[in-house]
């Protein structure tokens, strides 16, 4: 999953890094449904989670894309001193993305985990090594960007560009934050709905 997410981001720019990474987050959702129980439900979350903080990333990525008329990462750094609404919404999406609390894509993948040391400690070895992999080369790319001295001037963007963006990543960020420290009640009908495509007997841990 990291090696993937390292030569995609280096050879297909931002649009293709972030595509990469929906198969990553998709395959880490798929070994929670796998081995069943709490990481059923692990699965679920992780899905729901993955998507606000996709989202806000390309929200950054376009506005990147928009400042610089193209999508190669390495052509793009000190985002937060030229860019600084994309390279916030660049750092949070990142850091997200990377499994780090407070946000739920941590206590996602620290219960599907569980759930598959509980049924294969093997599976879950391996499913350690890829996700540290993972967020070894995700916040490498991620802090490469947003930190250091432009490597382009850019151009400067439109203040209704910058608002309408602005608001969309601020409802994500909030958002992020929200369920990230509990599952609010209206949610478990959705969830609930995914859990018993997989499993009738699983409930909420």
């Amino acid at each position: 999953m990291g090696a993937v997410l390292l030569f995609g981001s280096m050879e297909r720019g931002a649009k293709g890094a972030l595509g990469l990474m929906v198969i990553e987050h998709i395959g880490i959702a798929l070994v929670g449904f796998g081995v069943g129980g709490a990481g059923i439900f692990a699965g679920a979350w992780h899905l729901l989670n993955h998507a606000l903080a996709k989202s806000t990333a390309f929200y950054g990525a376009g506005l990147v894309f928009l400042g610089h008329d193209h999508r190669m990462l390495d052509r793009v750094t000190g985002l937060l001193v030229h860019m600084p609404l994309a390279g916030t919404a660049i750092l949070v999406a990142g850091v997200a993305l990377a499994g780090m609390p407070p946000f739920g894509l941590f206590i996602s993948e620290l219960l599907i985990a569980a759930s598959a040391y509980a049924v294969r400690p093997e599976v879950a070895g391996v499913f350690l090594l890829l996700l540290t992999l993972a967020f070894a080369t995700l916040l490498y790319q991620v802090f490469r960007m947003i930190l250091g001295a432009p490597a382009e001037p850019g151009r400067p963007l439109g203040r209704q560009c910058r608002l309408c963006a602005g608001t969309a990543i601020g409802v994500n960020v909030v958002g992020l934050g929200t369920i990230g420290l509990y599952v609010p009640r209206d949610m478990t009908v959705v969830l609930d709905t995914m859990i018993k495509l997989f499993s009738r007997t699983t409930e909420f841990p």
